[in-house]
């Protein structure tokens, strides 16, 4: 199928046709993607994060009109799953260096101060674990304390509610790790 069959596809909105667009799109992209990111030392599983991942931010462009077909889907997607593995590998090097400064760090600290360390690099390794949206809604919200109304102009969305709607569901999938890796507070103030 033809790229602009794939985008009439992608844009009437039609449940089934979308999906079967979709479904082409990632047999077409995925697999390169995903041996790009394993011959340069990741893993399928990030391929397949960060691939999700970059398949809806094309999808929104699509829907958007952004999408301007100077390149073709496969080309664009790539590019887009390649910026994100970029970010991933910056992220991970930022932990990596940060990791071994926290071990000197953490001896001079209060028992206070400590447990506040220990829990925020717990929720910063868990934080890495979300997609790249709902890492960037948390951050935006409450580390750098942006209102919903801002957080609804930098994603574009139609309106509060539905930034609200996107920054709790971030928060379920975040709460959901937490569980998923029994982080609970006893475990937090015996580290």
């Amino acid at each position: 199928m033809k790229d602009q069959e794939l985008l009439l596809l992608l844009k009437s909105g039609v449940g089934k046709k979308r999906n079967k667009a979709l479904e082409l799109i990632y047999d077409r992209v995925f697999p390169l993607f995903s041996n790009y990111v394993i011959k340069n030392n990741g893993s399928n599983e990030i391929a397949m994060d960060l691939f999700q991942d970059g398949v809806v931010i094309f999808f929104e462009k699509v829907k958007s009109d952004r999408f301007e077909g100077n390149s073709t889907i496969s080309t664009y997607l790539f590019g887009i799953c390649k910026n994100l593995w970029f970010q991933y590998l910056k992220s991970q090097m930022r932990l990596s260096k940060i990791s071994p400064m926290y071990d000197e760090i953490i001896e001079d600290l209060s028992e206070e101060d400590k447990e506040n360390a220990f829990f925020g690099r717990v929720l910063e390794q868990l934080m890495e674990k979300l997609d790249a949206n709902c890492r960037q809604i948390i951050r935006l919200y409450y580390f750098e304390e942006k209102s919903i109304r801002e957080i609804k102009k930098i994603y574009k969305l139609g309106s509060d509610q539905a930034a609200k709607t996107k920054k709790y569901r971030c928060m379920l999938k975040l709460i959901s790790l937490f569980k998923k890796y029994d982080v609970t507070k006893e475990k937090l103030l015996n580290n």
